[in-house]
């Protein structure tokens, strides 16, 4: 209970605007052996958004002169007419040929149409049929730079598509584009960057498959010193390959967790977006949970927990969540003011957020003082309340939990039972599932200590789904049904009418050799 990954879905796609990238792709082209203006439509990372670049100053290429052309056309038109047609139709066979067999200036524009038509789902499984994949990974190998740069652009948007990550990785893409964020120019990194990060998305063998070509520590690189779209991508990046246990190995040995840090801490929007994700996949493995309060992670992430973004506080709960696990952590959150925000998330915050809060609160209602403080920052209202109405299994589970670790303080007893606890507890043990039952029978054990809450939870119907759980079978997890509902009936039965309703209820067999009352 006390860690979890995030789900990755980080998806970077390219803006779809072929009517402008033609246009000034072609314009010029008329082999004068003069530059000519390339508007990049490069991504701006998004899960779902697509926007244009904002950058000033693309790159330009150079057209090849006539002389440096094939001498042999299958039409007497220009090939750059012939190139915008293709495009036009989408012909993508054709500007698969231009980037396999064309000149160099061929190649390069026929790669950036490439990239481009690849923004949706059809073209990107279109282009990969018509073998589109070999030839731009070749240009990312080996290509000139202006190749380099549309071949990583293109694969980046490729690799949006869940086949087409194996089959880049099968052509041996990962490689050549790990080489980019390496040594290649500031686009060049970029494109890369983002095509890492698509790749390794819910996809574990090219997450091993990047880390043991060496493409932790160029992405950590970036996420230290990069530009800030440099920066974005590689968080990105390294937040997807944070769901591989060897690589939240890599990524701590490679000096990640510090600049995450500093990008949850100072970073744009979608820095502190991805970096906190980055940073809850981190932080399921203890070492890193260590290492990222010693790097100063904890503030920042309190601070997104309470004022960032809606994911924003969905990353940052579930990294405090992991954080929490350990005993030092816990001290380190309280102090930076972490339980209020927490208790804010569970009482209004998404369903996610909510059961991100309510776990990060159960593992800090391990420690004795923070069991009174989140009762004092009203924490057990909510939790009542997501116990009683949450709208997911696991958010009434989770919550219940959180009210079973609170329950170990005497006086957080009666404040349970005083905002409505035991009614919803009691509706849990006769009906929930079975780790629900679980749970409430344990809340209920420990609640029965207080002699109020034995003639309450009796009121609330309590003691014959108890009975029942009692009787429960021979499996480990029904042992420990029984055992917990037993310590209830045991409690429970120090009133003597309760006693009474036990034993009409059929439970005499729970009161015979059971558990010494509890007596928190």
């Amino acid at each position: 209970m006390a860690t979890r990954h995030s789900w990755r879905g980080l998806r970077v796609h390219g803006p779809l605007c072929m009517t402008i990238v033609l246009m000034s792709i072609l314009t010029h082209a008329s082999g004068n052996g003069q530059p000519h203006q390339r508007v990049a439509v490069d991504a701006v990372a998004g899960i779902t958004a697509m926007e244009p670049d904002q950058r000033d100053g693309a790159p330009s290429a150079i057209a090849q002169p006539p002389s440096q052309q094939p001498s042999s056309r299958p039409s007497s038109r220009p090939w750059q007419e012939r190139l915008r047609e293709a495009v036009d139709l989408s012909d993508f066979p054709k500007l698969v040929e231009l980037t396999r067999k064309g000149v160099d200036g061929q190649k390069g524009m026929a790669a950036a149409a490439l990239a481009s038509l690849a923004t949706n789902a059809e073209s990107q499984v279109a282009i990969a049929k018509a073998g589109g994949i070999e030839p731009l990974v070749t240009l990312a190998r080996s290509g000139t730079s202006a190749q380099k740069e549309n071949a990583a652009r293109g694969l980046w948007n490729l690799a949006a598509n869940d086949d087409n990550q194996a089959a880049i990785a099968k052509a041996g893409g990962i490689l050549p584009l790990v080489d980019l964020t390496r040594r290649g120019s500031d686009t060049q990194k970029e494109h890369a960057a983002a095509a890492l990060s698509n790749l390794a998305v819910n996809n574990t063998d090219n997450q091993a498959a990047i880390a043991r070509l060496g493409g932790v520590k160029p992405l950590v690189a970036l996420a230290r010193r990069g530009t800030d779209v440099q920066k974005m991508h590689a968080s990105g990046a390294l937040w997807n390959l944070a769901a591989h246990v060897d690589s939240q190995v890599a990524i701590a040995k490679a000096g990640g967790i510090e600049p995450l840090v500093a990008l949850a801490r100072g970073g744009t929007d979608t820095q502190k977006e991805y970096a906190s994700g980055a940073l809850w996949d981190l932080a399921a493995r203890a070492d890193n949970t260590l290492e990222i309060s010693k790097a100063g992670g904890v503030g920042p992430l309190v601070t997104l927990a309470r004022s960032g973004t809606d994911t924003q506080k969905k990353h940052a709960s579930g990294a405090l969540w992991n954080l929490a696990a350990n005993a030092d952590n816990q001290l380190a959150i309280v102090k930076e003011g972490g339980i209020k925000p927490l208790v804010a998330l569970v009482r209004s915050g998404t369903d996610t957020q909510k059961e991100n809060a309510v776990a990060a609160l159960s593992n800090l209602a391990t420690n004795a003082d923070n069991q009174l403080a989140i009762a004092k920052a009203g924490g057990i209202k909510p939790l009542v309340a997501l116990v009683r109405r949450g709208s997911t299994d696991a958010q009434k589970q989770k919550a219940a939990v959180a009210l079973r670790n609170l329950a170990a303080h005497v006086d957080n007893k009666a404040a349970i039972a005083t905002a409505g606890g035991i009614e919803p507890l009691v509706t849990l043990a006769r009906g929930g599932t079975d780790p629900q039952k679980l749970v409430a029978a344990a809340v209920l054990w420990s609640l029965a200590a207080d002699r109020g809450n034995q003639v309450a939870i009796a009121k609330a119907g309590g003691i014959e789904p108890l009975v029942a759980l009692a009787r429960s079978g021979q499996s480990a997890q029904a042992q420990f049904l029984g055992t917990y509902a037993r310590g209830a009936l045991s409690n429970l039965a120090v009133n003597a009418a309760n006693k009474k309703a036990i034993v009409q209820a059929g439970g005499s067999f729970a009161l015979q050799g059971v558990i010494s009352n509890m007596r928190e």
